[in-house]
């Protein structure tokens, strides 16, 4: 998909070429070049909201689809783990299995934690009601 596909049809051409070179990762003077404008300009820019909230949603989405990336490529990592679990070659075998316990570990450690924290903030909001 086109990166200016996501991006308002409402902004100008320089505007456009600002946000994509920002979400690409370029820093200011980057962006203001690319977008042929000085960096004064471009911080003007930043402080428009509409542009802002197009920046941003369009970083939210990217950032959203990178974690579900993310995701599957986890599933296919646990996969291939587990294939190399079953590994004749020793080695392969044990830090494999190192990992999945490492990881099981983990994954248990955070669901803890997570729970914990949902019965502080349980606790929290019957002692103040009000405040959130």
């Amino acid at each position: 998909m086109n990166k200016s596909e996501h991006i308002s049809k409402n902004l100008t051409a320089g505007k456009m070429r600002a946000i994509i070179s920002l979400l690409e990762g370029e820093s200011i003077a980057g962006a203001a070049k690319k977008a042929r404008v000085s960096r004064t300009v471009l911080y003007q820019w930043l402080k428009n909201p509409e542009f802002l909230a197009i920046l941003n949603e369009n970083r939210e989405r990217i950032f959203a689809e990178a974690i579900s990336k993310l995701k599957a490529a986890a599933s296919m990592a646990v996969d291939r783990l587990i294939e190399i679990v079953k590994s004749d070659n020793e080695n392969e075998a044990r830090l494999s299995s190192l990992g999945i316990v490492k990881f099981a570990l983990k994954g248990s450690e955070y669901k803890d934690l997570e729970e914990r924290i949902e019965k502080i903030e349980k606790i929290l909001e019957e002692r103040m009601p009000y405040v959130s």
